[in-house]
C-alpha cells in the first residue's frame, strides 16, 4: 500500500537534499544533460514493464527542478531514476553519453564489503538492495567507464546486466513501487557526510 500523503510529505521533508547531494556526487558540476526517467508500474514484481514512460532533461545548474519533477512523479505513484552519467545530446543512447565522473554498480544482494573498490556512495533501493558508486578524480571516456563498471560488477558477484552506459538507478527520495511495502529509496553514504 503506497504511504498516505502526511507520510510521504514527512519523508519528502526528511531526504529532499539527498537526490542533489548524490547528483552533485556523482556529475560535478559538468555542464552537460542529466536525463530523468519515470514510468509506471502496473504490476509489482522485478519483471513487470513500466508504462507511460517519461523522460526529463536538466543541467547541473537545475537540481532542484529535476527533483522537483522526480517528486512529483513519485507522487502519483511512478517509479524515478535518473542515468548515471551525463549526455551530450537528450536521447538516451551511448552515442550521447559524456565523459563519466563516477563509476556506478547495482550491487542487488551481494556482499558490498566484498568489493575491491571502496564506494564513495550508496543508496539503498530497497531493503537490502543497493546500488553504489565511485567518484573518480578525473571525468574517463564513457566505454573505458563501461567497461570498469563490468569489471567493479563481476569482481564481486553484483548484477551483471547493471553495468552499461544509459543505466538507470533509482533517485534517492522517491519510493520502489516494484514491491507492496514501497520502500522509500535512501541514501546510506556519502564521501564527506559528517
Amino acid at each position: 500500500m503506497p504511504p498516505d500523503s502526511s507520510t510521504r510529505q514527512r519523508e519528502l521533508y526528511d531526504i529532499t537534499n539527498d537526490a542533489l547531494r548524490l547528483w552533485r556526487h556523482v556529475f560535478g558540476d559538468r555542464p552537460d544533460l542529466i536525463e530523468l526517467f519515470s514510468g509506471y508500474r502496473r504490476e509489482r514484481s522485478d519483471k513487470a514493464r513500466l508504462d507511460m514512460p517519461a523522460a526529463r532533461h536538466y543541467h547541473v545548474g537545475e537540481l532542484a527542478d529535476a527533483w522537483a519533477w522526480a517528486a512529483q512523479q513519485d507522487s502519483i505513484n511512478r517509479d524515478v531514476y535518473f542515468c548515471c552519467h551525463q549526455l551530450l545530446a537528450p536521447q538516451r543512447i551511448k552515442d550521447n553519453a559524456a565523459s563519466v565522473l563516477a563509476l556506478w554498480c547495482d550491487v542487488d544482494a551481494a556482499n558490498l564489503n566484498a568489493s575491491p573498490i571502496q564506494p564513495t556512495a550508496i543508496v539503498e533501493s530497497s531493503p537490502g538492495r543497493l546500488q553504489a558508486f565511485a567518484r573518480l578524480s578525473r571525468p574517463i571516456p564513457p566505454l573505458v567507464a563501461e567497461a570498469l563498471n563490468k569489471r567493479w560488477a563481476l569482481s564481486f558477484g553484483a548484477d551483471p546486466s547493471g553495468f552499461d552506459l544509459t543505466q538507470l538507478l533509482r533517485v534517492p527520495g522517491t519510493h520502489n513501487y516494484k514491491y507492496a511495502a514501497v520502500p522509500l529509496v535512501r541514501l546510506l553514504h556519502l564521501d564527506g557526510d559528517v
